[in-house]
């Protein structure tokens, strides 16, 4: 099997995933669950502060699912995810942010993915064709 094909579909399935994770976790912060309602509160941010960052990540893991637009999402979620690690080093416990810090990290593996290794294969593939 061609590797770049497999990087693709591995990339693919990656931003699926998370796609989900992401939509799952803004959907129960839009809904207002009470567990995310305490934790906010407890970090001392504001109540719309939780809808606006349930909306991004909602927007953003639907984004990851919708390939035309997966690079786009990524950006989006990128700065949550920092803003998520930041808020959980300041009030928790430090290994609480390792589940942050691994979306993140898996955030950046599909952003380097669409916007740096895709544009590269696409060029391969062009100068193959003209060869």
């Amino acid at each position: 099997m061609d590797t770049n094909l497999l990087l693709r579909i591995s990339i693919r399935i990656l931003s699926v995933l998370l796609g989900l994770v992401f939509v799952i976790a803004g959907t129960s912060k839009l809904a207002g669950m009470e567990a995310t309602v305490e934790t906010f509160t407890r970090f001392g941010y504001p109540i719309w502060f939780l809808y606006v960052v349930g909306f991004i990540e909602f927007v953003g893991g639907a984004g990851m699912v919708i390939q035309p637009v997966t690079r786009f999402a990524a950006l989006l979620l990128f700065p949550i995810m920092l803003g998520a690690i930041g808020t959980h080093l300041l009030h928790d416990p430090i290994e609480a942010m390792l589940p942050s810090f691994v979306l993140l990290i898996l955030i950046e593996i599909v952003a380097w993915f669409y916007w740096i290794r895709e544009p590269q294969l696409r060029a391969q593939a062009g100068r193959s064709v003209d060869a």
